[in-house]
């Protein structure tokens, strides 16, 4: 990362977890190192919000988003974003919606929220939202570290299975650190077509 990184860098992006391989990168150390340079982070959280903790004070994250079809048995089409405070004026708003500002029409100001909701645009799919909240519940009801431990042991036996499989590799990393519920793994004589 440190080769990729130059005074016209701005903001890192990047995925917590990777999509080919269910990669967990460690976001501390990347803010961390971002930060010395100044530089802003942002992380997509789509493979991790609900699958395991996170922890966004610790990680010290500018951005993060996450998305409620996945490990929070939500629907389609809602999430979540959080926004550090701190940047609030420095991200502008390019576009607004009702539940993003207050409008004085007496004076013609408007007004953003204090809070990530200054950048929602347009109305809410209410169904999905309240979705959205009945899987957090859900997921919170279980408990964070039960999923996560659940998630662990549920790859440990589909990878202690899948490796007794002469013509299979796997390509996810196995060390539970960086490891998630994802596993990737190919098969000789077998191309993927993208």
């Amino acid at each position: 990362m440190e080769n990729l990184i130059n005074d016209k860098t701005k903001l890192i992006s990047l995925s917590h977890v990777t999509t080919d391989t269910g990669t967990r990168l460690p976001p501390k150390a990347i803010c961390q190192f971002a930060h010395s340079r100044n530089v802003i982070v942002g992380f997509d959280g789509a493979q991790s919000i609900g699958q395991f903790e996170v922890n966004l004070k610790d990680m010290g994250c500018d951005f993060y988003a996450g998305t409620g079809h996945k490990w929070v048995l939500g629907g389609w089409g809602v999430g979540m974003l959080y926004i550090k405070k701190g940047l609030f004026e420095t991200v502008k708003v390019s576009w607004t919606g009702n539940p993003a500002a207050s409008w004085d029409k007496n004076t013609d100001q408007i007004q953003f929220q204090n809070s990530a909701r200054r950048y929602e645009f347009g109305g809410r799919h209410v169904p999905l939202y309240n979705a959205m909240g009945k899987g957090i519940e859900f997921v919170s009801s279980l408990g964070i570290s039960v999923i996560e431990s659940r998630v662990t042991d549920l790859k440990q036996q589909l990878i202690n299975n899948i490796i007794e499989i002469p013509s299979v590799k796997i390509k996810s990393p196995v060390s539970n650190d960086i490891s998630t519920g994802m596993v990737t793994f190919s098969i000789d004589g077998i191309r993927v077509l993208t």
